[in-house]
């Protein structure tokens, strides 16, 4: 089997390496006349035939017919370089002597269009021939990265002196990588190193409370280590039939968090789902567990009546204990009480005490209240607060008209027993004639108070007024002072 064979010098078993080629791009079937390399470059060799000259850019990997010079399909018996290296000669066999003009092409450029890239992303190189490209010009690329992906060898078109291709990247975790891309072209190799950045991985993935009722919502946060590079999605998922995940979310670039909402439905047990945060092949997960939700029994309030001014009690019972630490939400319209809410039951309560603030209405009021379970979907629970008015009805002395220097008795009555012991403001309009103390006690339970009025003597007979105040309502009565 004939061909053209090649044996590098340095090869001391002295075996020969078939470098006709093959199929299309191979020599033909003829006889070979002369081989000639180029000076310039070491990957370029030309071979006359019978048939022609041929050319390889590649050490004889492929081959290039020379008749698109000139030549046509001629006997070629001879090749000739003179010393300077200028030209190409070529003997043939009845069509006399040719001359082709010999370039030193090189590979000048293999450059990307940016040297760090984020893993999975893909990044424009471009290759540059000092000199258009000979029919059949081929660079070799290669890389020993694992993370690089790009063609194993591009053809220049003929007469092109630059080449664009595409390198794609895969992602890489924790640590930059660096990738070492090599290009080959005519006996010469080019370097570029491109720098592969990981994305952020998913730092935490938390929420408020890690339990919750069936029907009922919260968000979890979903943190990155670093601001997100670009725009990007977080998915989430989820194993449990009573839980369910807002998936994906978008995160936008520069953003470190995002929320996404969790919603359940009612078990008739405890379940337990585990949720997971994915983003860029980094994932972090949490555990939830989902309860069956109590309801409420009965809600009651103490005392009832509630004396305006004063403080009471709405006691709201669960029909069992509350399995979570558990929130429930008084809802009142009225300006003359404060609930505040929501108050909390702590796991394993079924009941809950919450304070109601009051003022004193202007009349007796009926204040209508409702009581949820905070995440209840369930109508809530209806319940009414009685609101007395309260208010002074009178205000007397035991003996009046009185002589100066005597004492006598000071009452004051209330409507309404008072829940706690309170103080009533005592005055007098002349305290030269007729005095009272600052105030009054007026015992828990107790709708009514004695004081002590203590009269001096007089000249003529002289009218005192004194006067009884408590949440804002008053009291006066008249008193005769005689000599």
């Amino acid at each position: 089997e004939g061909g053209l064979f090649r044996r590098k010098n340095y090869d001391t078993a002295g075996e020969w390496t078939n470098v006709s080629g093959v199929g299309a791009t191979g020599l033909p079937a003829s006889p070979i006349n002369a081989v000639i390399r180029d000076p310039h470059q070491s990957d370029v060799w030309y071979v006359g035939m019978d048939v022609g000259a041929f050319m390889t850019t590649n050490g004889g990997q492929t081959w290039t017919n020379m008749n698109v010079l000139g030549l046509g399909n001629v006997h070629v018996t001879a090749f000739a370089i003179p010393p300077d290296k200028t030209f190409l000669y070529v003997s043939t066999f009845g069509r006399g002597v040719w001359r082709i003009p010999l370039v030193n092409n090189q590979l000048t450029a293999f450059e990307l269009d940016n040297d760090v890239v984020l893993g999975d992303r893909s990044v424009a190189a471009t290759l540059r021939l000092s000199h258009p490209a000979p029919q059949g010009t081929t660079v070799k690329l290669a890389t020993a990265s694992p993370y690089v992906t790009m063609p194993t060898s591009l053809d220049f078109p003929t007469g092109s002196t630059e080449r664009t291709f595409t390198i794609q990247t895969t992602q890489v975790f924790s640590t930059i990588r660096t990738a070492i891309l090599y290009a080959t072209c005519m006996g010469q190799t080019r370097t570029v190193e491109l720098t592969i950045v990981p994305y952020p991985h998913v730092a935490s993935l938390t929420i408020p409370r890690n339990y919750m009722y069936g029907g009922t919502l919260q968000y979890a946060t979903v943190s990155l280590s670093a601001p997100a590079p670009l725009v990007g999605s977080i998915t989430f998922t989820d194993n449990s039939a009573f839980l369910a995940v807002q998936s994906p979310i978008t995160i936008g670039v520069g953003e470190t968090s995002k929320l996404t909402t969790i919603s359940t439905s009612m078990p008739a047990t405890m379940q337990t789902a585990t949720i997971t945060a994915t983003y860029k092949g980094t994932s972090r997960t949490l555990t939830v567990y989902v309860y069956p939700m109590p309801a409420i029994k009965s809600v009651a309030m103490y005392p009832a009546p509630l004396v305006g001014g004063f403080v009471g009690t709405i006691t709201v019972t669960l029909n069992k204990p509350a399995p979570i630490t558990t929130e429930i939400a008084i809802g009142e319209n009225s300006p003359y009480v404060t609930v505040p809410s929501p108050r909390t039951l702590q796991a394993g309560q079924t009941l809950v005490n919450i304070p109601v603030y009051s003022i004193n209405p202007l009349q007796d009021e009926t204040i209508n209240y409702t009581a949820r379970i905070v995440g209840d979907t369930l109508p809530a629970t209806q319940g009414s607060i009685q609101l007395r008015r309260s208010q002074l009805t009178s205000l007397s002395v035991s003996l009046n008209p009185i002589s100066g220097g005597k004492k006598a008795v000071l009452t004051v009555t209330h409507n309404l027993p008072l829940p706690v012991s309170r103080v009533i403001s005592l005055s007098s309009s002349n305290p030269a004639v007729a005095s009272v103390p600052a105030g009054v006690t007026m015992i828990a339970s107790s709708a009514s108070a004695t004081a002590t009025v203590t009269t001096y003597a007089v000249t003529q007979s002289t009218t005192v007024t004194l006067t009884a105040s408590f949440n804002g309502t008053t009291r006066q009565t008249t008193l005769t002072v005689n000599p």
